[in-house]
């Protein structure tokens, strides 16, 4: 294997997404955290910010099984803004004292940690087809084969 060929297979299954696996992580741990204290008496708090969390997960894998460039990046920019959501909620938990402070900063890093590999995902899944598809721009930018050269020829012939 040379040093340009990657040395990992390719990605099948959203489970296999680090990004998703960070957000996964992020909803365990506010499932966790949101079934105890004040903070599970809050009833629209804490269905919201659950809600939040799942759709994150929800989003990513179901842009991933999209399989087009586009669509994948729309799903990826959806659960970034549910991240962002999560970000904001636990500056309100952490306000309103629902956790503590230990709590509302493993929480804080690690939905940080999956913005930025959400972002990094997004930009590495736009710089290369979706595994199985193609692009159609690429289509379009591949030269005619001769068939098609051909069938253009009998249609302009007069």
């Amino acid at each position: 294997m040379s040093d340009s060929e990657p040395d990992h297979e390719p990605v099948t299954k959203h489970t296999q997404l680090i990004a998703w696996q960070l957000c996964r992580d992020l909803r365990r741990l506010v499932l966790k955290h949101t079934r105890r204290g004040q903070v599970a008496r809050e009833y629209d708090y804490r269905s919201q910010l659950r809600r939040a969390a799942r759709s994150a997960c929800y989003l990513t894998s179901e842009g991933f099984y999209r399989y087009r460039r586009r669509e994948f990046s729309n799903y990826l920019d959806w659960a970034r803004a549910s991240l962002g959501e999560v970000l904001d909620q636990l500056d309100e938990g952490a306000e309103e004292q629902y956790f503590t402070p230990e709590d509302s900063l493993a929480m804080r890093r690690l939905c940080l940690r999956a913005i930025k590999c959400n972002r990094a995902l997004k930009h590495s899944w736009g710089n290369r087809p979706a595994p199985g598809t193609e692009d159609k721009k690429a289509r379009k930018e591949r030269p005619p084969s001769t068939a098609q050269l051909r069938r253009g020829a009998r249609r302009k012939a007069p």
